[in-house]
């Protein structure tokens, strides 16, 4: 399978389980706080190191990384990220130690930047975690539907820190102290969860817990202010976090201790050629201490290590554990070790420990087994050991076998489509008092994972002499080719995470800069093309144009614009108010009628689109709408949706600025019809956002360029009301609403357009 399929099974199956979409929010939050770092502190490390670190808030090897991907294998299982979780559900995994504050500072002391960083972020996965909706306050009926959309961010390019200053969590570098820093942060911040959380059930409630699909994703648009915002004091103490742990590094820099360097040579197994492995420091009498860092490529690098008699272990998937012999560490000086791998059998193996009597950290348990399930899942929940997951090629058969040292013990295999999940389970069959079996699996389903179970609590070394899965590549497939672990996300991740920052102009807002982030000139007409060629997904558009609906109607719109000639009278550009021009199915009242006289007088193109807030029509205009064609008069409303998702008025007229500078750029002949916010509810306060709105806008008209027009007044009673008959909604204007609308324009676009 090429290179592209793997890719695009792999997107397919993340965003079919929700997965990707769950964890989305950790690398945004964690690259805004890296963007609100002073750059005297990032300024030594390279764009690839700080991707890494944001790709690895995503649960570390879910998805895989190309690179460095193999960290996860050992970090997830090793030092399990999720703090709370072990906390909450007694989970076991056979070894290792929390990522905490005392490791984080170990490996900014002795490791390299990579290897700290990947540290970093599988530490900054909890931390964030523990401030999410989801995670604090969001009840027990809501989880199955809600987890997701109130943890993550449905635009995620909207996120940002603009105006934090970062700072040291406390005084020094002593964990116990950062860890209490750390926690008093996180307790103030869910003080607000409440609140938050406050203002999302009712909008969630109004289609109740199980929504449609295309209603849950309208949903998740309007939650998303509130779920950003609270979000925001996450980011501001990751950002924190990010400040002491770059400061340490700096501090740390001169190495006042002993050096230890070396390289590990690969064992010959073509499965596994692209494995990373893991190095291990341990004393002179085996026992282990507290060192360990990855060998990418091979290599592995220590500093600032204390003098004494010490040997290595060293392993990697697909090997057996290999160690040196003992040799001395001193201060000053640096030690060059190397150490050889040689290839577990069978050869390709992709169980850890196959053996279980792997126990690097003296925990008394196999390493990389655990004997309770993780999730309290029903009739999987009973005591048994399991392996870690191993990722799965679609297609691919593999050999599942085992050899045992007694009888009657049950061997599965069980394979699942996401993580979390569990699906069928595959019985190996043992003849009767034979203690080895072997057989064949093919992944017909592509499955994304398996994991082996041994249905014993038993001690493993005294049941089992060993366990494989052993993948069988297709005919064709050649060492070095990239596997589908490797290749999930990591494009979509890479590009969105390494754009060339917004320009200052664009980081005026608060979370809103992301519209605004160079794409390299791609506009509406490629991103079409992309997606009708498969070269991009929905997904990988900006949120606001990233929907089948918005695709179609901007084929639409590239159509009218090829045909105009070059030219229009009129362009319309705003929300659902503007779309509703036109006939729709959205809502039955619309301005047809009125649109239909209009233009048999002058020629029109609609460019309103429903639920676009003032950052998707910027987005739209600077990215071809505008382009093509010479406009004599434009007319703009936009803001309603803003204030409806809670956006400030001053943050939404900024917008709205950006937005007339960018259509001078854009159609520097035309004149502007800046149109007020049209009030709404049926009992709008003439002191709410929508008109503080319109307050500040209305000074952005010079009377020239562009001219200010209010009609709001007309849709508003003696009382104070709407009348239904102007918006049926109260919102949107009816048909005799989009008459008067008419009425109150039609003199200005004669006197600019001469008819």
């Amino acid at each position: 399978m090429r290179e592209s399929a793997f890719k695009a099974f792999f997107i397919a199956v993340c965003f079919a389980t929700g997965a990707a979409h769950g964890w989305w929010d950790h690398p945004c939050i964690t690259r805004a706080a890296w963007d609100a770092l002073p750059r005297e502190l990032t300024a030594q490390y390279t764009d690839f190191e700080r991707d890494e670190l944001c790709f690895h808030t995503m649960m570390s090897d879910y998805p895989r990384m190309k690179t460095a991907g193999d960290f996860g294998y050992f970090q997830l299982w090793d030092a399990f990220m999720w703090r709370q979780r072990r906390a909450i559900v007694g989970y076991e995994n056979g070894g290792g130690k929390d990522i905490d504050f005392a490791r984080l500072m170990q490996s900014a002391r002795t490791e390299t930047a990579l290897n700290t960083f990947l540290t970093a972020g599988c530490m900054l996965h909890g931390i964030e975690d523990q401030m999410s909706i989801s995670h604090t306050v969001l009840p027990g009926p809501y989880q199955g539907e809600w987890h997701a959309p109130c943890e993550t961010f449905a635009c995620w390019r909207k996120y940002n820190l603009h105006g934090y200053v970062p700072r040291l969590l406390a005084e020094g570098y002593d964990p116990k102290t950062l860890q209490k820093a750390c926690d008093a942060r996180i307790k103030a911040v869910n003080a607000r969860a409440g609140e938050f959380w406050a203002k999302i059930k009712p909008i969630i409630d109004e289609n109740g817990i199980k929504h449609k699909p295309e209603v849950k994703l309208r949903t998740n648009e309007r939650i998303d202010t509130f779920v950003q915002e609270f979000a925001r004091g996450a980011g501001e103490l990751v950002a924190d976090v990010l400040y002491t742990l770059l400061s340490a590094r700096r501090d740390f820099a001169a190495n006042t201790g002993a050096a230890l360097e070396g390289f590990v040579s690969p064992p010959d197994d073509p499965v596994n050629a692209d494995r990373s492995a893991k190095v291990y420091l341990r004393n002179a009498d085996g026992s282990p201490t507290d060192y360990e860092t990855m060998a990418f490529e091979g290599r592995f690098v220590f500093r600032n290590l204390p003098s004494g008699k010490y040997r290595l272990v060293a392993t990697r998937l697909g090997a057996e554990l290999a160690e040196s012999d003992v040799f001395e560490l001193a201060a000053g000086r640096t030690t060059r070790v190397n150490i050889a791998l040689k290839a577990s059998d069978p050869v390709g193996n992709q169980v850890w420990n196959p053996t279980g009597t792997w126990d690097l950290y003296g925990a008394g348990s196999p390493d990389r087994w655990r004997i309770k399930p993780l999730f309290n899942w029903g009739p999987l929940q009973q005591e048994y050991w399991r392996t870690s997951f191993m990722h799965l090629e679609p297609g691919w058969t593999y050999r599942f076998g085992a050899k045992l040292k007694k009888t009657g013990t049950e061997v599965r295999l069980r394979a699942a489509k996401g993580f979390g999940g569990h699906g069928p389970a595959t019985v190996l069959k043992f003849n009767d008092g034979v203690l080895e079996a072997e057989q064949a699996w093919t992944n017909s389903k592509n499955f994304l994972k398996a994991k082996i179970e041994v249905v014993t609590t038993a001690a493993l070394s005294d049941v089992i002499e060993k366990v494989w899965l052993v993948p069988v590549p297709p005919k064709g497939w050649k060492p070095g080719t990239p596997r589908a672990d490797y290749v999930p996300l990591d494009d979509v991740f890479r590009t969105a995470l390494s754009s060339e920052p917004p320009q200052p102009e664009f980081w005026n807002l608060r979370g809103e800069a992301g519209f605004s982030i160079s794409d390299g000139g791609r506009t509406i007409s490629h991103i079409l093309a992309d997606l009708d060629s498969g070269r991009a997904t929905p997904q990988s558009i900006p949120c606001g144009v990233n929907l089948p609906r918005w695709h179609e109607r901007m084929r639409g719109k590239q159509h009218d614009i090829a045909a105009s000639g070059g030219m229009f009278d009129l362009v319309f550009i705003g929300d659902s108010i503007t779309h509703f021009w036109e006939t729709n199915n959205i809502l039955k009242t619309n301005g047809q009628l009125q649109l239909d006289e209009l233009r048999k007088s002058y020629s029109v193109l609609n460019l309103g689109y429903s639920g676009d807030v003032a950052q998707n029509l910027l987005w739209r205009v600077n990215h071809g709408e505008m382009d093509g064609y010479k406009a004599k008069v434009v007319m703009l409303m936009i803001g309603v949706n803003d204030v409806i998702r809670g956006r400030s008025a001053e943050e939404t007229a900024r917008t709205v600025k950006d937005i007339l500078s960018a259509i001078r750029l854009k159609q520097p002949g035309a004149r502007v019809a800046l149109m007020a916010v049209l009030p709404h509810g049926r009992h709008p306060d003439p002191k709410g956002k929508w008109a503080a709105v319109s307050g500040i806008i209305k000074g952005f008209a010079d009377g020239k360029d562009v001219v200010w027009f209010d009609i709001g007044p007309k849709f508003i009673d003696s009382e104070g009301n709407i009348p239904s008959e102007l918006m049926s909604d109260y919102l949107h204007p009816t048909a005799a609403g989009y008459a008067i609308w008419r009425a109150a324009l039609e003199p200005f676009f004669r006197s600019v357009c001469g008819k």
